[in-house]
């Protein structure tokens, strides 16, 4: 179910508040104890801010007037140079990138904002590549420069990935590159080093347990809004564990093509950064004009550093915003919504909170269609970021319902105060009947009929043992799939297709879904590696945010009427073997 996320309209007036200091004076040099970065002050501290993109196609959008603009406008704590290795980047003409970069970085110490140097690895995507052989001599001279002044951070590997190798080279080889690079900066520096993970800085989870032995030292993480909805558990399941750095995201998709945002599922990532003190820069401080950029075409050569395209208002607002509650010590509600049973209304905070009272009841007030209700209690969820607001009268599908808050005693654990808000909207998530998705547990024999495949009549279909088995032996290497015919089912409400199932080989899995129309998705980042198993293990594709990643020439879905779903064994290569099925539901929750 896609949850709007509503904010509070004018509740309270920042205008005044100004802070004359910079980021760098404000917090001073940066280190990392346990998971955390602590300022010099020895506060957790998070910073954020914006990356550039290659700096060899978009080098007029970064100046000391742009960088200033940064710091000023959009109240940015961090700029990252983009050091594209290939691509017509460093490697075509050493002297000059190093030139560019000292400058670059000059500017970002009179500015007193601080500077990442991303050492862009893309294509390939093993960093031990022979491509990448400048990088120890690159952050050697980097480190000697720079290395003492305390703006300055090191991003010695950008995105392993399989963009040539088969999955993409593997933790233990991604850290025999990292820890020589790492050895030749603490000659001459202490600063943060940042190293990425395997598959494009998605599974952190594999450097827990094997981390690199070494003082201020971070792993990074990217996503893009748009695409990896998915993906945020491989964040928050590490993020206590290890010290993780977001030094790449999106509010667009992976897909910069499709030219999308998704601002609902930025939001909720930010509000986990904010939670969990993670620092983060987004993608990308200059003019390209779709969603990989925050300003518009044109912008950088007309020098107008606050020209933005709809990716940039919305990163903007939120960099003000954020800093102006900063400032003044204060938090807000970033998502509000009824339960599934409509009794509660569900706050959630971009903090935690501390424990609260019945005091804290007095100051909320309710209506439903305008007539008032009584608010009965208030509960703090376990991790201490939600409340649940019980009422005295259920919310049925269709009501208005609004909240109010009156200036009290909640406060957050950093003893920041909730704001004042007056009539705010709440989202009814009570699913209206007949919206609850199906369910097919293979238990009878009524299912065989609706599977079909058609593309290629690769698959056959016989249930035994209360499964269904889906067995194949084919060579082709296109994107052959077999199907689910569903009998129209909303996945608005619920977007997942939940998969119970186990396989006698290893494979990859994905799916789409199509609506009754025949528009289908193109869910290339829902895919799951299955492991051969006696066992049946329960995997679930999240659809949230995703419903327009489709192929071309199609319309948009329409997710209240889903008919196919698709599923892919080793899509585009070969595949040999039996799939057993126990359970599948799509559009309700297991």
């Amino acid at each position: 179910m896609k949850k709007l996320i509503l904010f509070i309209l004018a509740v309270t007036s920042f205008s005044s508040i100004v802070s004359s200091q910079t980021p760098v004076a404000k917090n001073g040099q940066i280190t990392v104890k346990g998971t955390k970065m602590y300022n010099a002050s020895g506060k957790v501290t998070q910073l954020k801010g914006l990356s550039s993109h290659g700096i060899q196609w978009y080098d007029n959008c970064y100046t000391k007037a742009s960088l200033q603009s940064l710091r000023d406008d959009w109240k940015s704590d961090l700029f990252r140079i983009t050091v594209y290795v290939n691509e017509n980047g460093y490697n075509t003409d050493t002297a000059r990138f190093i030139k560019r970069i000292d400058e670059i970085v000059s500017w970002c110490e009179e500015l007193g904002l601080y500077v990442m140097v991303d050492w862009h690895v893309l294509t390939p995507g093993d960093p031990l590549d022979p491509t990448y052989s400048k990088s120890k001599a690159f952050f050697s001279y980097m480190a000697k420069k720079h290395g003492n002044k305390p703006n300055i951070m090191y991003e010695i590997c950008n995105e392993p990935n399989p963009n040539v190798e088969n999955g993409g080279p593997s933790w233990t080889r991604i850290k025999s590159y990292a820890e020589p690079i790492i050895a030749e900066i603490r000659k001459y520096s202490k600063n943060i080093v940042i190293i990425g993970t395997p598959q494009w800085n998605q599974k952190p989870g594999d450097v827990v347990g094997n981390e690199i032995k070494a003082e201020n030292m971070m792993y990074s993480f990217h996503f893009y809004a748009a695409s990896h909805s998915n993906l945020k558990v491989n964040l928050t399941s590490v993020c206590n564990k290890i010290p993780m750095f977001v030094t790449e995201w999106g509010i667009g998709s992976a897909q910069e093509l499709q030219n999308v945002v998704d601002t609902v599922e930025a939001y909720d990532w930010l509000n986990i950064f904010k939670r969990n003190k993670i620092t983060w820069s987004c993608w990308s401080y200059s003019d390209k004009g779709n969603t990989a950029s925050v300003l518009d075409s044109g912008a950088c050569a007309e020098k107008n550093w606050t020209k933005v395209n709809t990716a940039g208002a919305f990163m903007k607002k939120y960099l003000v915003n954020d800093y102006k509650m900063e400032v003044a010590k204060t938090f807000n509600v970033v998502k509000s919504e009824t339960d599934k049973d409509g009794i509660n209304i569900i706050l959630s905070f971009s903090t935690k909170l501390k424990a609260i009272s019945s005091e804290n009841t007095k100051k909320f007030t309710a209506t439903i269609n305008n007539k008032p209700v009584t608010i009965q209690s208030i509960t703090l969820s376990n991790d201490s970021s939600t409340i649940s607001i019980n009422l005295s009268q259920k919310i049925n599908l269709g009501d208005i319902v609004k909240l109010s808050y009156s200036k009290g005693s909640m406060t957050s654990v950093e003893n920041y105060s909730l704001i004042d808000f007056t009539n705010l909207s709440i989202l009814n998530t009570v699913p209206p009947p007949g919206l609850f998705g199906v369910e097919d547990n293979f238990d009878d024999n009524t299912l065989s009929d609706k599977w079909f495949n058609t593309e290629a009549k690769l698959f056959t279909y016989t249930e035994t043992d209360k499964a269904l088995k889906v067995s194949a032996s084919y060579k082709e290497t296109g994107w052959l799939p077999f199907s689910l015919h569903v009998p129209n089912v909303s996945m608005l409400h619920t977007p997942t297709v939940t998969i119970r199932m186990k396989s006698d080989v290893d494979f990859m899995f994905r799916i789409d879904v199509a609506d009754v129309n025949g528009n289908r998705s193109n869910m290339n980042d829902l895919t799951f590696a299955i492991k051969a198993s006696d066992t049946y293990q329960t995997y679930t594709y999240d659809f949230t945010g995703k419903f327009f990643q489709m192929y071309p020439n199609f319309q948009k879905l329409d997710q209240s009427n889903i008919s196919i779903i698709y599923f892919y064994a080793n899509p585009g290569k070969s595949f040999s073997g039996n799939i057993y099925i126990d359970d599948i539901i799509v559009g309700k929750k297991p």
